[in-house]
Order: structure tokens, then C-alpha cells, then sequence
């Protein structure tokens, strides 16, 4: 099987070299501001990385690393998050992450008006939210009578991959062609025409595994690895879940029918469960 000429972007080491390199502030920008839709006055103009590892500030708290984490030239943070695997809590995480960068903004003894916002863009390579039709949804705090939008120093933006399927025709705005991007563009055997004279024919060039060096190929490889390790054992716990809930069900059959007086051998046929088995649950139930 050829090898596709792009790497795929959802790599965390493919999209931090895309998004987290000083050398392509530009694509972070230009990528930020069409995703989050910034218009006007709240256009970035500018981006300065800022340490993606918060060491906790109190013994035993939590350490927290996101992808990436930046501020403009108004001190409003922005986190952005790729995720790949499906894992549980995925939300929750992103709500500490959120709050973790809000209060490291303080030092010993500085007043809270200090506090910036924080703007947290994740985008999952899977279903985060089932219920909702859109690929992309935002989250913000609103006063539930009013809708006010009073407390604006936290929003939250979700993109589900699997939900986007326009095609390279259908692309309108600078948002959709960034998620059209990551979605396909390991997949491209040349850059789309569309994107040529965009940011996003540059960020195609970053991807070109040719023009990586050993030890970044090395780096690209292990996490691709890493993620199915960690997809492996996701399914081997959900297997293991659906098996020991199978087993209590069928436990929770045998007892009431146990009780009923029912004979053993239409137990057996009924739950798939051994006579040995059946005698345990009978002995517990008479203990």
C-alpha cells in the first residue's frame, strides 16, 4: 500500500507542529479566527505561546498539559485541544483545563480583576455529543430567564469531526475548510485547489513526510501508536463491561427464578449459567 504524501494533521505531534510552532503563528491565527468566528474588534491579530504544562500550585493538585495554549495581544488564553481517542469525561476535562489556566493567571496577592478570558477550542476525532445534529457547538454562561451573556469569561467550543461531511465543492467559509483539513487532508494525494494561496496550502507543506526529519518521523510514529494502545485498551474495558453486565443479568434471572421454585435444568437452558453455578446463587439465597 503507497504511503500518502501528507501526514495526518490529528497527530498530536503533526498538529502541534502545524498549530504550536513559533514558525506558523499565522496558521494558529488564521485557524482561530475562522473556527471561533471572530470578527471586528476581537479579530487576533497576534498570538504568544504560553507553557502548555500548569504544574499545580498546591501539593497533591493535579498537573494539567494541553495541546495548546496561548494568549493574544488582549491576555485572552485560548487552549486548543485535539482529541483522538474517545475517552470518558472528555467535557469535564475541558471545564478544569478551562479553570486551571483562568486561575494561574494570578500570582500570590494580585487582585481579580486581572483574570482574563479563556476560550477552550476542542476538536474530537469522534461523537461527543449525540444528541446534536451540528458538528460544531458552543458553550457559554447564560443567565437561564434572560440569556444574558453576563459572565463572559468562559466559553467553550466543541467540533466533531465525524459529523462534518460536506465535500471539497461544498466549502464556503475559512471555518469549514480548516475542518475539512484535518478531516481528509492525510488522505489527499495533491493540495486541493481551494486552498492553494491560503494558509492552509501552507499547512498542507507542513505536512509533507518528506520533508520531516528522522526524529520527528520517529516522534509522529509513537504517538500514532500510543493512541492505539490506548484505543486497544478502551475496548478491552468496554468488552469487559458489556461481559460482566451480561453475567448480572443473567445472575439476577437465575434468583428470580430460583424463587419461583423453577427447575434447575430450564435455568440452565434459560441463562447459559452452569448447575454449579446455579447452586452457588441457590446457596446465597438461602444464607
Amino acid at each position: 500500500m503507497t504511503q500518502s504524501k501528507y501526514l495526518n494533521p490529528k497527530n498530536d505531534v503533526a498538529f502541534k507542529k502545524i498549530f504550536g510552532n513559533e514558525d506558523h503563528k499565522d496558521l494558529l491565527i488564521d485557524f482561530l479566527n475562522g473556527v471561533l468566528n471572530l470578527t471586528g474588534d476581537k479579530i487576533i491579530e497576534q498570538v504568544d505561546f504560553l507553557n502548555p504544562i500548569q504544574a499545580p500550585k498546591t501539593f497533591g493538585a493535579k498537573q494539567s498539559i494541553v495541546d495548546i495554549l496561548c494568549k493574544d495581544a488582549r491576555n485572552i488564553r485560548y487552549i486548543v485541544e485535539m482529541q483522538i481517542s474517545h475517552v470518558a469525561g472528555f467535557d469535564k476535562r475541558a471545564q478544569y483545563y478551562a479553570a486551571k489556566t483562568y486561575t494561574g493567571q494570578l500570582e500570590r496577592g494580585e487582585e481579580y480583576p486581572k483574570l482574563n478570558q479563556v476560550i477552550f477550542l476542542a476538536i474530537a476525532d469522534h461523537v461527543l455529543f449525540p444528541d446534536k445534529e451540528s458538528y460544531k457547538s458552543d458553550h457559554l454562561i447564560l443567565d437561564t430567564s434572560s440569556y444574558e451573556h453576563d459572565l463572559k469569561d468562559f466559553s467553550f467550543t466543541f467540533i466533531e469531526l465525524p459529523k462534518f461531511i460536506k465535500q471539497e465543492h461544498e466549502l464556503e467559509t475559512i471555518e469549514e475548510k480548516w475542518i475539512y483539513f484535518l478531516r481528509h487532508a492525510d488522505k489527499d494525494r495533491e493540495i486541493p485547489r481551494i486552498f492553494q494561496g491560503t494558509p492552509i496550502e501552507e499547512a498542507y507543506h507542513t505536512l509533507e513526510r518528506y520533508t520531516w526529519s528522522e526524529s520527528e518521523m520517529l516522534a509522529y510514529e509513537d504517538a500514532a501508536l500510543a493512541i492505539v494502545d490506548v484505543e486497544n485498551t478502551l475496548e478491552v474495558t468496554n468488552q469487559k463491561g458489556i461481559e460482566k453486565g451480561k453475567m448480572e443479568e443473567k445472575i439476577e434471572i437465575a434468583r428470580n427464578l430460583l424463587a419461583q421454585k423453577i427447575d434447575n435444568t430450564i435455568i440452565i437452558n434459560a441463562t447459559g449459567l452452569t448447575l454449579e453455578e446455579i447452586n452457588s446463587i441457590n446457596n446465597s439465597l438461602n444464607t
